[in-house]
């Protein structure tokens, strides 16, 4: 055919930039276009990659606090006839001192719920810290007393070792070891190591 010469070859959407005068920002996208979904898609996985390293952060920050409190609360929990022995006992002992670590906060809210009867007002000034920490307290004896209740492995020399020498630093947390530990284990007198971790 003779037009066959003059026909223009289109390219096909989308292979190439556009021109700068094609692309306006005044321009309304349909809510149900393709582009629309695009732009909805590339938004939300923003979100959810922001949202999940704030996550890791503040689970890395709730597990290092838990690590600095059995760092601070080492020696006072060694027996002065024990020089340096980290056994059972020693290990039921931390976590008893563990699970009581909100008793003084408890008595102090009490004290002053219970100076100065202005009625309902002082009863709720400090309602909900108190029930922050009853739950806490109930969630981590039931631990405790069923699946066991984590702590740094302080059995294992190694582990101990890498325990004493960690400065508090969040990036080598992961470096220290945690197990789960039964009140029942803790309080048997058998040397062996079969402790279950919560499935």
């Amino acid at each position: 055919m003779y037009f066959s010469h003059f026909a223009v070859v289109k390219m096909a959407k989308g292979k190439h930039a556009p021109a700068p005068g094609a692309v306006r920002k005044d321009k309304v996208i349909h809510p149900k276009s393709r582009k629309a979904a695009k732009m909805h898609h590339k938004e939300y996985r923003k979100i959810k990659v922001n949202s999940q390293l704030k996550t890791g952060g503040a689970k890395l920050q709730a597990v290092g606090e838990k690590l600095n409190w059995f760092k601070e609360n080492f020696d006072i929990c060694l027996d002065s006839s024990e020089s340096d022995v980290v056994d059972k006992k020693f290990m039921l002992r931390l976590a008893e001192a563990f699970l009581s670590r909100f008793n003084e906060e408890v008595e102090q809210i009490r004290l002053k719920r219970s100076i100065g009867h202005r009625g309902n007002q002082n009863q709720k000034q400090h309602r909900s810290r108190l029930d922050v920490i009853e739950l806490t307290q109930k969630t981590e004896r039931e631990e405790f007393d069923g699946c066991g209740l984590e702590m740094p492995d302080l059995l294992d020399e190694e582990n101990l070792k890498r325990f004493q020498d960690w400065e508090g630093e969040l990036r080598f947390v992961q470096n220290i070891k945690l197990k789960r530990f039964k009140r029942s284990f803790l309080g048997s007198e058998d040397t062996d190591e079969d402790e279950m971790d919560c499935a």
